[in-house]
């Protein structure tokens, strides 16, 4: 079987992320510091490039994780392919609209997630149409099965969102779901875990603040 790394990093800011709206799958662009912030992710890429030695970019499809791609590929002009299953967490009627609406209109869901066991968090929905923690690790697990066995040994740097890699986190068991809450990971953070027979082994987490 191929074992090969995969370097999760998330976008640049947008104005969504300014404004405090859930994104979800709404393809919003980057802002003028969001583009700032990838040509800082393009040097810190380029310097671990030296060490690592990527071989190829695989990145959300979404306009944010997108345009980061460009930017961080600029000077090292690697292979890019987009992929929808990289998008961030599908939040259904609650995307455009604030934390605090999401807070207030789901406050029994809220105060029910917070007394379940990690494995009842996991497949836990807040509202019908929003994504699990386990579907969203699903469709990254159904691009990890499809995509692994076409390389070998290889570096892969991905560009894609903060909930992808939430759950990589939490199933790899390096936080808690409540230890990350919304705000954890900086625009840049970086996830990196080696993919083989389906297990997935976490190799570092950096650009993440973990709540005590």
């Amino acid at each position: 079987m191929s074992t090969n790394t995969y370097f999760i990093m998330r976008h640049g800011l947008t104005d969504w992320n300014v404004m405090g709206l859930r994104q979800g799958q709404t393809d919003i662009p980057l802002n003028d510091e969001g583009r700032k912030q990838a040509d800082a992710m393009r040097v810190q890429v380029e310097q671990l490039n030296d060490e690592v030695k990527f071989d190829r970019i695989i990145s959300s499809d979404l306009k944010r994780a997108r345009e980061t791609a460009f930017i961080v590929n600029r000077n090292l002009m690697l292979p890019v392919s987009f992929d929808e299953r990289l998008r961030e967490r599908f939040w259904g009627s609650y995307e455009g609209k604030s934390k605090n609406v999401f807070e207030a209109e789901r406050k029994v869901e809220i105060e029910t997630y917070k007394t379940l066991s990690e494995k009842e968090k996991w497949s836990f929905k807040f509202a019908p149409d929003i994504e699990s923690d386990k579907e969203l690790f699903g469709r990254l697990g159904s691009f990890l099965t499809e995509i692994n066995p076409q390389y070998s040994n290889e570096r892969i740097l991905m560009l894609a969102h903060e909930d992808l890699m939430r759950v990589v986190l939490i199933h790899t068991g390096w936080a808690q779901s409540l230890e990350m809450p919304s705000g954890s990971f900086h625009h840049g953070a970086r996830v990196a875990f080696e993919f083989n027979d389906s297990q997935v082994s976490l190799v570092i987490a950096e650009g993440i603040v973990r709540a005590d």
